[in-house]
């Protein structure tokens, strides 16, 4: 299954992905940290050594990624709405080291109707230079790698 990611506006990201796993069990897999921990990777080597996830709304998301070499960067957040199965609201902030501006990330678990799930993720940056960096980072292959483990996990997960 294929993540496809399109500029819909200068400052809007749209990334769509199919899994063949129902709503309930993708949604789970992005808000409990022992499933996150498992699918949310990096590339060369790159693990998530931080996963805090505090699944209400108000509550805070805190992600490190390091480096085999020591390095790496960190995304802090809060929940502003959680609908399950269907929809996370949250702003995130990447810590580069320094931090980026706030930005707006709403993410739908829809019914495919044919058992699986129909995820949208519409990221909102504040102005459009944010925007062209991040689509212009890689972030798509990252993401690619990361759901092919979801894939996996969501297979095997109960919902």
């Amino acid at each position: 299954m294929v993540l496809t990611v399109e500029s819909a506006t200068p400052t809007t990201i749209v990334l769509r992905r199919r899994f063949a796993a129902p709503p309930a069990r993708v949604y789970q897999a992005h808000i409990e940290h022992n499933l996150v921990r498992r699918w949310m990777c990096g590339e060369g080597g790159t693990i998530l050594s931080v996963c805090d996830i505090d699944a209400r709304v108000g509550g805070a998301i805190t992600y490190r990624w390091s480096w085999p070499d020591g390095s790496g960067f960190s995304l802090t957040g809060t929940f502003k709405v959680l609908e399950p199965p269907h929809r996370i609201v949250h702003v995130e902030v990447m810590h580069l080291p320094d931090p980026t501006p706030e930005n707006l990330i709403e993410t739908r678990f829809d019914d495919d109707g044919q058992g699986g799930t129909q995820m949208t993720m519409t990221m909102t940056l504040p102005d459009a230079q944010t925007a062209a960096d991040l689509a212009g980072s890689g972030m798509a292959d990252g993401m690619t790698g990361c759901y092919l483990l979801l894939d996996t996990l969501v297979d095997t997960a109960s919902p």
